[in-house]
């Protein structure tokens, strides 16, 4: 073999370690994509195509080392080489980025449905799904569930003395706060305007009381921005536990309505404190739900 032949054999290896190479990739990308739900032909039949390059190559580079390794190179060879060898895993490579790009912007949407764009945390829609599972997680070991409602105090007054800027930069403040504060397992959101929810596994009303209080005083060390002194910020905090059995998502919306009847009894009773459901609390839950 002369020195054309020589860079024939070795540009033919290249080729064929490139075919071979998005070959796996696209297996692995399809083979992903029917695991989580997804199946689709064009999928499948690039990889079944490009698996079948990939051998092809690989059997003809052999071909060429072992069997013609002294013939001379055909000039149509090197058209096939270029026009379809290299063509075709660059192409495959290019459709499998696009692929994985739209797989990222569903994502991004799917967040978007989900995540509350101004805090960063779950929106309701988000936190409901989230929170039922949660739920559902938490019987199944044995462990009692409370649910936190709160909300800043006098946020109306911050957005009409100081702009809805300085409102958003409350907001945020808030949502860091109670960020920095989750433990493993609970679930955060955003649920109105300046009102949030935390679900609390493995908590009694009790137990959450702690819980509560630390994210009072990490708030009391947030930014809220320009506009807003450090330490200005209040919430008051309304704390309620989920019952025992029942529909999981039923008792959710239960435990959330009596923990926001304990937090507007904590407003009434003078704001910037907690608050545990008590009697009251559920008949006046009751009375709304019968009303």
């Amino acid at each position: 073999m002369n020195g054309s032949g020589t860079f024939y054999l070795l540009a033919r290896t290249l080729l064929a370690g490139l075919t071979s190479f998005v070959a796996l990739a696209t297996v692995r990308y399809v083979w992903r994509a029917s695991l989580a739900g997804r199946r689709w032909r064009t999928g499948f039949a690039l990889a079944a195509l490009l698996s079948f390059a990939a051998v092809l190559a690989i059997i003809d580079v052999f071909d060429n080392l072992v069997g013609r390794f002294l013939e001379p190179i055909p000039g149509g060879t090197w058209l096939w080489l270029f026009g379809f060898d290299l063509l075709l895993p660059l192409w495959a490579l290019l459709l499998l980025r696009a692929w994985r790009a739209r797989d990222r912007a569903e994502i991004e949407l799917i967040d978007k449905a989900f995540v509350d764009s101004l805090t960063g945390v779950l929106n309701r829609r988000g936190f409901q799904d989230r929170a039922v599972s949660a739920v559902a997680l938490a019987r199944r070991a044995g462990q009692a569930v409370s649910v936190a409602m709160l909300d800043l105090d006098r946020f109306k007054e911050i957005n009409d003395s100081h702009g809805h800027a300085a409102g958003d930069g409350a907001l945020k403040a808030l949502g860091r706060a109670l960020t920095a504060e989750l433990r493993t397992g609970d679930v955060l959101g955003r649920v109105g305007g300046d009102e949030f929810v935390v679900l609390l596994p493995g908590c009694t009303p009790e137990e959450a009381l702690p819980v509560a209080t630390r994210w009072r005083e990490r708030l009391q060390g947030e930014q809220p921005g320009p506009r807003l002194a450090v330490g200005s910020l209040r919430i008051s905090v309304g704390v309620a536990e989920l019952a025992v059995s029942g529909d999981p998502a039923a008792a959710l919306t239960q435990g959330c309505a009596v923990a926001d009847a304990a937090l507007y009894r904590a407003k009434r009773q003078g704001r910037d404190r907690i608050e545990i459901a008590g009697p009251q609390d559920r008949v006046a839950v009751d009375v709304l739900t019968k009303s």
